[in-house]
C-alpha cells in the first residue's frame, strides 16, 4: 500500500530541503498534471506516459542539482 501526500505536504518537504520556488512549483504542476491525466484515463496512452516521465526526469535532475 502506497503513501499519498497532499500538495501542501510535498511543497513543505521541498521547502525544508531548500528547493527553489521555481522547481517547487514545477514539481507541484507535474503532480497536478499527472493526477488530471490519470483521472481522465490518459495515463494509459503511451505518449502521455512518455511525456510525463520525461518531464519528471528533467525535474528530478533539477532537484538533485539544488539539493547538493
Amino acid at each position: 500500500q502506497g503513501t499519498t501526500l497532499t500538495r501542501a505536504e510535498i511543497a513543505s518537504e521541498l521547502e525544508k530541503r531548500r528547493v527553489s520556488e521555481g522547481v517547487r512549483s514545477d514539481f507541484i504542476a507535474l503532480v497536478e498534471r499527472f493526477e488530471a491525466a490519470a483521472y481522465a484515463g490518459a495515463v494509459s496512452i503511451e505518449e502521455g506516459k512518455a511525456e510525463l516521465l520525461e518531464r519528471a526526469k528533467r525535474l528530478a535532475r533539477a532537484l538533485d542539482r539544488e539539493m547538493k
